[in-house]
């Protein structure tokens, strides 16, 4: 006989989160589940309406099916409280505000040094800061980006993990200048070269550096993950900067890398260790050897523990998403160049791009938080937009003005068949976007090997 459940809505401090229990569980038997003391005179449980519900009421009985319980507690509302009176009594005083305007001034640095380290040296050398003006403004910016990183809402947040330690490590820049100075570069010829060297990888080191900074300070699974992140992209860069690999090699990998990462994302990011699915030592038959090791019994399932699992596998999952949506971002510039139909390199990008556009499209249909969501949508349209304005598509269209219509007419295409996919009565659009996407993660990593040409280069090591 199946058991009977009751479906209930929960929001706290913590969040909202939706739960099935056995039918006939209490209130006070759903407080205990969620390791809430019910005891606690200061703890308020009321409906969706506003009123205090019994605490012996049964869920699917006295409770409809998804009822929706607020839980708060003295705690809570003494903490609203204080935050009130604080802006009451000092109401020119934003800490958002002040967070706002520093990160204003650390973007406008950072800013600053792009231009003087990559973009002045190129038009006029009178354009460029003197070295010790860019050193200040690089520490002044590296000292503005470590406060923000130090705000619980930023570093226990993946988008701005990533983007303020991005701006951190951007304002390594200005240290190039004063290696110039002091003349780090022994012959004159390669200043230019090493420069540019540098200016790749000074960023990358210093945003790994801050990211392993971070990680010490405050180890949890995000900052964990978010420093291996940074050190692998990192080590790749030097890398194949030192082998002085073309980026027409790198790129269509860093795009096949990067759709399969985002395909990927929430199975790369929680893993359900086998001895807390079965109790191992409740259904072995055979007798334990001398030498096998003791395999312990599945934990305690809790509330607080579920919780607490769920959001450390949601935030590595956007981690993982902004990096490879940060990866299409990179990439996309060099494939634009590489799409056409006159060989067979340019038709392996084009495959590339046509099938990285399709499985991207399928992943939101699946995914419950709106950035999941947004993150493969945005960088399906980078390759949309990318394919549809190359040079090849402009010479098949006739001009740009084309092209543009073109890309407004597959964001149109897009939206339509998202919309028509949320309704109950499309299952034949779900299994052939099911079948398009399996295909295409299927021919992503051929047609980048046939993009990047390896079996050419391969040919001639070989010889």
């Amino acid at each position: 006989m199946a058991l009977k459940q009751a479906a209930v809505t929960v929001t706290d401090a913590s969040g909202t989160q939706d739960l099935i229990v056995p039918l006939g569980t209490t209130v006070t038997g759903l407080l205990s589940m969620l390791d809430i003391d019910s005891t606690d005179p200061s703890l308020q449980i009321t409906g969706a309406d506003g009123r205090a519900l019994n605490l012996g009421a049964v869920l699917g009985t006295d409770l409809p099916q998804g009822v929706l319980i607020s839980i708060t507690s003295g705690r809570e509302r003494q903490i609203q409280e204080q935050r009130a009176i604080e802006r009451t009594s000092d109401p020119w005083f934003r800490p958002s505000l002040v967070f706002t305007i520093c990160g204003l001034l650390a973007c406008a640095m950072d800013a600053l040094l792009i231009f003087c380290a990559l973009i002045a040296p190129r038009f006029a050398t009178k354009l460029s800061l003197p070295w010790w003006a860019t050193l200040t403004v690089g520490a002044l910016s590296l000292v503005l980006c470590l406060v923000m990183l130090y705000q619980r809402r930023v570093h226990t947040n993946a988008g701005l993990l990533c983007a303020w330690t991005l701006s951190a490590g951007i304002s390594f820049l200005g240290l190039l200048p004063a290696l110039g100075n002091a003349r780090i570069y022994a012959e004159a010829s390669q200043i230019m070269t090493m420069s540019q060297v540098a200016a790749l990888l000074f960023p990358l080191w210093g945003a790994t550096g801050v990211a392993l900074g971070l990680w010490l300070w405050r180890s949890t699974p995000l900052s964990s993950a978010h420093a291996v992140s940074w050190g692998l992209l990192t080590g790749c860069a030097t890398v194949l900067t030192f082998l002085d690999a073309p980026l027409h090699r790198v790129a269509p990998f860093a795009i096949a890398f990067a759709v399969c990462a985002i395909t990927a994302s929430p199975s790369l990011s929680v893993r359900i260790p086998a001895t807390q699915l079965l109790d191992m030592p409740l259904v072995t038959t055979s007798a334990p050897t001398v030498r096998s090791p003791e395999v312990p019994s599945p934990s305690r399932i809790t509330g607080r523990r579920v919780n607490r699992t769920v959001t450390d596998a949601t935030s590595r999952t956007r981690l993982v998403q902004y990096v490879g949506l940060g990866l299409i971002f990179v990439g996309a510039p060099v494939i634009y160049s590489m799409v056409g139909i006159h060989s067979t390199r340019q038709i392996a990008c084009l495959v590339l791009v046509c099938a990285s556009v399709i499985a991207l499209v399928v992943v939101p249909r699946e995914r419950r938080w709106a950035s999941s969501r947004v993150v493969p949508r945005v960088g399906a349209l980078i390759l949309l937009a990318t394919l549809l304005i190359s040079p090849a598509s402009r010479g098949l269209v006739g001009n740009a003005y084309a092209a543009a219509a073109l890309v407004v007419l597959g964001c149109v295409s897009l939206m339509w068949t998202r919309m028509r996919a949320e309704q109950d009565h499309a299952p034949l659009i779900g299994r052939f976007a099911d079948i398009f996407q399996a295909l295409s993660l299927t021919v992503i990593f051929p047609a980048s090997f046939f993009a990047a040409d390896l079996f050419d280069l391969i040919r001639q090591v070989a010889s």
